[in-house]
């Protein structure tokens, strides 16, 4: 299911390169793409096809990222990513080990189908972000 979902994903970024589909009209916007015939379905090695219709995310972060808000966001993700990378290995603070394994842990749930814009996923990410940011300030 979720290689026929990422094939709908980059269809709908291909479509809106800069600026994506939109945050709150990704739904909407992925069942009018694969509801339309414009992406062919997935075939599995063992032959069955896969053609969802509907879905709540692209299961991916980096694609979800892109088919919802563009290059435009990714780029602003990977900003404040990057930030929040260069902040954990530059901290002095007690923080740093607890700090240390999470960018890594966020990007494997991210790939391996989680979205940014779910709100326990969102706050997650705040949390650490906030609390890397923040805590090599004296």
């Amino acid at each position: 299911d979720r290689i026929a979902i990422w094939k709908v994903s980059l269809a709908m970024w291909e479509d809106n390169l800069f600026l994506g589909a939109g945050i709150s009209s990704w739904s909407e916007a992925y069942s009018l793409l694969a509801s339309s015939g414009k992406v062919a379905p997935y075939i599995a090695p063992n032959g069955i096809v896969y053609s969802l219709y509907e879905a709540s995310h692209a299961h991916n972060l980096f694609l979800m990222l892109i088919s919802a808000s563009g290059i435009l966001g990714l780029l602003s993700f990977l900003c404040l990513f990057g930030c929040c990378i260069i902040s954990t290995n530059k901290n002095t603070s007690p923080w740093k080990t607890v700090l240390l394994p999470w960018p890594v842990v966020f990007l494997v749930l991210g790939l391996t189908g989680w979205s940014i814009y779910s709100s326990s996923y969102q706050a997650l990410f705040s949390f650490f972000a906030v609390l890397t940011l923040t805590s090599n300030k004296k």
